[in-house]
This record gives C-alpha cells, sequence and structure tokens, in this order.
C-alpha cells in the first residue's frame, strides 16, 4: 500500500529541526539537528546532535540559540550526522515548520557528501497552518500558544522539533473532524480548501459514525427524494470526498451539493455487493443527477 492510500494517523513522520548558521543554505551550514519520530498521536524517539559547521558562529546566531562556539568545538562534523539522520528519516514523512528551508539545507548537506537528495514525502506544517487555522501570525511561537504547548528550550533544534510534532498531533485531529482519512486525502485538502454550500456542511457529523466498510452512499433532498446513489468500497472515505470541493468541479456536482439535504448509507458485505446494490438502486430510482452517467 502506497502512502497515498494509508490512513494519516498509521504514518510514521520524521518531525526536523536545524539550527543553522544564517538562512542561505549556499554558504550557511548546519549547527544542530533535531528530530523526533511522531506516529500514532505519540512521540516514539529522539535524534539531537551539535554539528561543527567548520565556520564561525555569528554572534547573533549565539544570542538566538545560545550556542556558542565553545560548544561546538568537538561536535561531529556533518558527514557523522547527517547520513544518521538520513537512516532515521528513511520510511517515514519528512515534516518541519517552515519545510521548504530545512529541506533546502539537508539536500545541500547532501550534495556536499555527495549523497542523493531527498525524495521521500514531505509535510509542513506552516503550510497546514495557513490552510486550516483562521490567525494572523502562524508562526511556530504563535502556533505553540494557541495549542497550549510549552516550549522548553527555544531555538534549540530538537524542542523546537518536539513542539512541531505536538502541534502536528493537534492539526491532524482537526483534519480528522472534518473527515480527512488518507494521505492523499491530505494532499488534496491542502492543495484546496473545503468550498461546499451551508446545506451540505450541516451533514458532516454523519463521518463520526460512517464506517470503514463498503456500501452504497444516497443523497437526499429536502423532501426526501433521491437525487443521486453511488457505491464505494470505502464509505467514510467516499463520503469525506464530497467536503472537499477543487478547482474544476463539475456543475453537475456542484448542483447535487446544493440541493443534498441529507446522505444515508447502506453497508454491503463486499464491494461486488455494493456494486449490486447500486445498479439495483439505479434501475429502481432513476436519480436525477446520475442520469448524465448512465448508458442510453
Amino acid at each position: 500500500m502506497t502512502n497515498h492510500e494509508r490512513r494519516i494517523w498509521d504514518l510514521e513522520y520524521i518531525v526536523v529541526d536545524f539550527e543553522t548558521t544564517g538562512s542561505l543554505a549556499s554558504i550557511d551550514r548546519i549547527i544542530e539537528v533535531g528530530a523526533v519520530v511522531f506516529s500514532r498521536g505519540k512521540i516514539l524517539d529522539y535524534f539531537s546532535s551539535l554539528v561543527h559547521p567548520g565556520r564561525n558562529i555569528p554572534p547573533f546566531i549565539t544570542f538566538l540559540t545560545g550556542i556558542t562556539p565553545e560548544m561546538i568545538r568537538s561536535a561531529p562534523p556533518a558527514d557523522i550526522v547527517i547520513p544518521k539522520l538520513m537512516s532515521l528519516i528513511e520510511d517515514k514523512i519528512f515534516v518541519a515548520h517552515n519545510a521548504r528551508f530545512d529541506l533546502t539545507f539537508l539536500n545541500y548537506e547532501l550534495e556536499r557528501l555527495g549523497l542523493p537528495q531527498y525524495q521521500g514525502d514531505v509535510l509542513c506544517t506552516l503550510n497546514m497552518a495557513r490552510r486550516l487555522l483562521k490567525l494572523p501570525k502562524r508562526g511556530l511561537d504563535s502556533l505553540a500558544e494557541y495549542f497550549g504547548i510549552e516550549i522548553t528550550h527555544r531555538h534549540r533544534a530538537v524542542y523546537d522539533a518536539e513542539a512541531t510534532a505536538l502541534i502536528l498531533g493537534k492539526m491532524l485531529r482537526i483534519l480528522d473532524s472534518e473527515g480527512i482519512i488518507t494521505w492523499g486525502d491530505l494532499q488534496r485538502r491542502l492543495d484546496g480548501s473545503y468550498k461546499v454550500p451551508s446545506n451540505f456542511l450541516k451533514l458532516r457529523y454523519i463521518l463520526e459514525e460512517a464506517p470503514h466498510n463498503p456500501g452504497v452512499i444516497i443523497f437526499l433532498d429536502e423532501l426526501g427524494n433521491v437525487l443521486y446513489i453511488t457505491k464505494s468500497k470505502d464509505l467514510k472515505s467516499k463520503i469525506s470526498n464530497y467536503f472537499y470541493v477543487h478547482e474544476g468541479i463539475s456543475k453537475n456536482r456542484e448542483e447535487l451539493l446544493r440541493h443534498t439535504t441529507s446522505l444515508e448509507y447502506i453497508i454491503t458485505t463486499t464491494e461486488f455487493e455494493a456494486y449490486l446494490l447500486e445498479k439495483e438502486l439505479l434501475q429502481m430510482l432513476e436519480p436525477k443527477f446520475n442520469k448524465p452517467y448512465q448508458q442510453k
């Protein structure tokens, strides 16, 4: 099973933070690596190491982080620390707050070491916050305050990574309440936004009870007329998809959502049974919004 199909709560995430000598990866270097492994709502492991950058640390970086030249004098170089980090990252989702910054530094270090660039899945908690939260500021400090998370030592890599992991957990719960189940659902959610009519949004509570079973979904209007029927191998995931409206949605689907005031589903034992039931119901009820897709 690919990550695209896997449930977001079942994935393993590696939440990474770098402290650096500056903001330009082409000339600056990493001075500290912090990472935590996060899965199923819990932090499972920690990784932390100072890194000798092979150059001086600017005074303002020492002021910001508390990392002094004396502290890194005996620290291991990047060619020792980065491979250790990569072994921890393997087969996990790379997560960072403003992931572009951390990935750029990571890939520059990998290039210097003659190692392949990182090509795995990436999740940016800053981008998530922009999509999910209506806040004036979405920096790490602002999100930590919003969620009531204490950062033990700000601008030290492992503590910032820990806070980012806890923030990730909070936002995954928000996604869960929206019916975002899989990694693929999450990518679609971050690429767009929910823009469904208010009458349809009121039905989102159904997601709390809908099971991950095959079955048939029935859309009804305010008079109880059947508008649309569709089968699914996973009722919860299929229903959740209707709360996500992307650009280029068909007019037929837009109109369906505007007229739908009730959703019902019938659970079947197998996907094939769902197919047979859908076919029988379509022939019997001839729903308005299925007609454009029925064979003449």
